[in-house]
């Protein structure tokens, strides 16, 4: 191997690090076009993530619902007890 081939295989190796930055632009190009043609121009794939849950395998948006339940759950109110925009709508 001489000394082209070696500095070839290194700027290919640096090209193909993810985590190493770019040490000029021909070297950011080289990783740009070979990142590309890797993926075929589509980028990398992110799955979605599943959403968090608690202890009761449920979600936030569970737990707002469940807790928007109790709050607005009563027992039949007689209309004495309800303000006027209340009485308006449940006669």
């Amino acid at each position: 191997m001489n000394i082209f081939q070696k500095i070839a295989a290194r700027d290919h190796d640096d090209a193909m690090r993810l985590g190493k930055p770019s040490k000029d632009e021909a070297a950011l190009n080289r990783r740009l076009t070979f990142f590309s043609n890797m993926t075929g121009g589509k980028g990398f794939r992110m799955p979605p993530k599943d959403p968090k849950t608690d202890a009761d395998n449920m979600t936030r948006a569970d737990r707002r619902r469940a807790a928007n339940a109790r709050v607005n759950w009563h027992p039949a109110v007689p209309a004495q007890h309800l303000h006027c925009a209340a009485r308006r709508r449940a006669a």
